[in-house]
């Protein structure tokens, strides 16, 4: 998975390419134009300067959906300097899930145990959200989704009890401000990509 940023205001006319947000570069390679980020010999990253102005690209912060003209001008960048394409990102990384059980959890009593619906794939996670509720309908950040803070969410363990997937507020979503919820995604698919 890979994420694009475009932050006009604090680093000007920049397009940044994520592909390992967690990963420091120790090797960095200039192009005409692009700033490839490696570890080791592992492209973690790049940076396209002057192609948002010369795109047109008017969307600010993290880009879940890159336009295609976009994402041509990047590849056509990296082919030149012998980079393989990027293929066209099949999701986001955020699914709506449907919460079908509730559950206390034994070792924090302001968490439950949630486990979600994915279109037939069922994942478990852990949340304090109190407006959670079976048969709701929510959004989840999937393992290795690039998140809008940079960071990437890795499912894990924790007390015994996996955490496969991570609910979304409204703010994770950059839908608002609120944080203190679940975002209801009502009248949407479980399964489905809430970005498509």
């Amino acid at each position: 998975m890979y994420r694009f940023f475009h932050n006009p205001d604090n680093v000007g006319d920049v397009l940044f390419l994520v592909i390992e947000p967690e990963t420091i570069p120790n090797r960095v390679e200039e192009h005409d134009g692009v700033t490839l980020l490696y570890h080791d010999e592992r492209l973690i990253g790049a940076n396209f300067f002057g192609l948002p102005s010369e795109l047109n690209l008017t969307e600010k912060g993290m880009i879940v959906n890159i336009p295609e003209n976009v994402l041509f001008n990047v590849n056509q960048r990296l082919e030149k300097v012998g980079i393989p394409p990027l293929e066209k990102a099949d999701s986001s990384g955020y699914i709506v899930a449907k919460v079908t059980k509730l559950e206390e959890h034994p070792l924090d009593e302001r968490c439950n145990i949630v486990t979600l619906d994915l279109g037939g794939h069922e994942l478990t996670t852990v949340s304090r959200y109190a407006n959670l509720r079976e048969g709701l309908l929510i959004v989840v950040a999937i393992d290795g989704c690039i998140k809008f803070d940079g960071t990437a969410f890795h499912k894990k363990i924790v007390r015994n009890i996996p955490i496969e997937c991570e609910v979304c507020s409204p703010f994770d979503l950059r839908l608002s401000e609120e944080g203190k919820a679940a975002f209801e995604a009502v009248g949407l698919e479980a399964g489905n990509d809430f970005f498509a």
